[in-house]
Formats: structure tokens, sequence, C-alpha cells
């Protein structure tokens, strides 16, 4: 590892290789805030299963916040709550999404879901 890196210093300049692992050390940090805030967000929450046992809704304070669509397996988030996760990352929805598949099955327990 040590000889790729500095393969890689020889070949970019120490600035270059610098920023990409202080880039990868920032999206790692995101990821562990970002789970901290779903937590959070779950937090308290009221679980609901429709009717129909199809979605697994999440309410907090009476407003849904996000919910799961059991039979396609995936996770929507309420755009409010993506909106604001996106602006305190200064990320795009795709971005956020795919930090939070790995975050919502752990959290939630539900395998190879598909973040919305």
């Amino acid at each position: 590892m040590e000889n790729i890196i500095e393969n890689m210093i020889n070949e970019f300049g120490i600035f270059e290789v610098e920023a990409i692992l202080n880039k990868m050390k920032s999206k790692i940090n995101i990821q562990e805030e970002l789970k901290k805030d779903i937590i959070l967000l779950l937090t308290d929450s009221i679980i609901f299963i429709d009717k129909n046992k199809d979605d697994v809704d999440y309410r907090k304070n009476n407003k849904l916040i996000c919910y799961y669509n059991i039979k396609d397996n995936h996770f929507f988030i309420c755009d409010s709550v993506l909106t604001n996760l996106t602006s305190k990352y200064n990320l795009n929805t795709k971005e956020l999404n795919l930090l939070l598949n790995p975050i919502v099955e752990e959290i939630l327990n539900y395998k190879n879901v598909r973040v919305m």
C-alpha cells in the first residue's frame, strides 16, 4: 500500500494525493454524521403499517418522514427531510441516496434495500 501511495505521489504530486485522501476521509465522516442524523430522525417516530401491508410508514409529530415499501424493497425519504439532508451535507440526491443505502440497511435491517 505504501508503494502505491508513493507511486501516486510521484505521478500526481503530493498535493493532489493529499486532496484525494482528504476527500475520502471527509466522505467517511459524512457517512458517520448522516447515520447519527438518521438515527435521531427515526428516534421516537411512530411506525404504521398500512392495511394492505405494503408500506411501513415512519411518522414524527404526525408528519410522514419516510416509508418503506415492502414489496419493492425501497425506502423513501420525504422531500422536506431529503432537502434538509442534501443542504446540510452539500450533496445531490443521488449521492445522498448512495450513502443512505448501507445506513438504512444497518439501522432498520432491510437487506439489499434501495433508498429512493
